[in-house]
């Protein structure tokens, strides 16, 4: 990744947040309250969910606590996804 600025989100970053957003879902917090636990903008939080911008591994940290859900799930379950994604994406170019 070039040091310029962040551009959209890859497969894995995009899963992570798919991730994010489901768990968000269940239970029933805001992009503004989880911006909030975060210590971080609605503004930044809002691009990170939309994929418009990666989220950093500090974010994960800080976004696994305020849902009570370990760093190491998140991360299993959007590699998962990835991984489904990747496959589609692949099937889809052959």
């Amino acid at each position: 990744m070039s040091s310029g600025s962040m551009g959209r989100s890859g497969v894995m970053a995009s899963s992570m947040s798919a991730v994010i957003r489901d768990d968000m879902g269940r239970h029933r917090l805001s992009g503004n309250r989880l911006a909030a636990m975060a210590g971080v903008s609605q503004n930044y939080m809002a691009k990170r969910l939309r994929d418009d911008a990666p989220l950093t591994l500090d974010d994960v940290e800080v976004i696994s606590a305020a849902l009570d859900v370990p760093v190491l799930a998140l991360f299993n379950e959007s590699a998962q996804l990835a991984e489904k994604r990747r496959v589609v994406i692949i099937r889809d170019t052959n």
